[in-house]
């Protein structure tokens, strides 16, 4: 990807459409809608995959993949001066990200 998923977020949050671009050349829709709108508040937690995939996050960035079930497979994600917060919910309610932290050295 060619733009920061950073860049991304804070493009839905000002809401614009986002946009990523792939390393191919092609565009990556995102979507934009109350959380509800994409399960975060129903009685079981979303799983989220990725196959294949290299995500760079950008020096003093954050990136936080919130979900039920998390599964990479050939993927690699890096984060040299930046953070990756995962958190893996088996039911609904509210993870706080204050309290996330993991360090991996």
């Amino acid at each position: 990807m060619t733009q920061s998923l950073t860049d991304a977020v804070r493009e839905a949050f000002s809401l614009k459409p986002p946009q990523l671009e792939c390393s191919s050349g092609g565009r990556i829709a995102q979507s934009v809608a109350a959380p509800a709108a994409f399960g975060f508040l129903s009685d079981q937690a979303g799983s989220i995959s990725a196959e294949g995939s290299l995500l760079y996050v950008s020096d003093g960035k954050t990136i936080s993949v919130i979900g039920g079930d998390i599964l990479f497979h050939n993927s690699a994600w890096f984060a040299q001066e930046g953070r990756i917060n995962l958190a893996s919910a088996i039911s609904s309610g509210e993870i706080r990200s204050k309290k996330l932290f993991f360090r991996m050295t």
